[in-house]
């Protein structure tokens, strides 16, 4: 059974700013009731635009994440050399998982929290929005899970490889 995702494609929220420009942002992680780590902002060209009612974001992208001017703001700007993101590990009923080590050492590691219930007495997963250079592929990921796992092992390492220019 595979206790991670890799999430391929996200619908995204759009802001209409005082100059009368969208902007587009998605939130991430679910903490306690609900609570979000923090968001992403993107730019346009980032983006896939085919729907033109929802642009969504396809991962992974060739961009960079830069710090925004709020504390848990984060913007994705192109970049031809960085890889973005996400991996998301499921944890077991009434457990957690974690992210113990990512080879190479990637340039940046947001992570972020899925609490199962509002208070997370059912669970709570480790996700990470991680940003690597093209060149550092194939990525190790061990992940550590708790819980009741239903005969899954306690640690895993994930092999994560490009394909195809991806």
């Amino acid at each position: 059974m595979n206790r991670f995702s890799i999430i391929t494609k996200i619908s995204l929220m759009i802001k209409q700013g005082e100059d009368g420009k969208s902007y587009y942002l998605s939130p991430w992680g679910s903490g306690f009731h609900g609570r979000v780590s923090f968001y992403t902002w993107y730019n346009f060209r980032v983006l896939d635009f085919q729907n033109q009612d929802k642009p969504v974001a396809k991962f992974p992208i060739q961009g960079k994440i830069e710090k925004g001017q709020k504390e848990n703001v984060y913007i994705i700007r192109p970049d031809e050399e960085r890889i973005v993101f996400p991996f998301i590990t499921k944890c077991g009923f009434r457990g957690s998982s974690k992210i113990l080590e990512i080879n190479p050492s990637p340039e940046i590691v947001l992570r972020f929290e899925e609490y199962k219930s509002p208070r997370g007495n059912l669970g709570v997963s480790e996700g990470a929005l991680i940003q690597v250079r093209r060149s550092d592929f194939p990525l190790k990921i061990k992940v550590k899970y708790t819980g009741r796992l239903y005969g899954d092992p306690p640690e895993m390492i994930y092999l994560l490889k490009l394909e195809d220019g991806e």
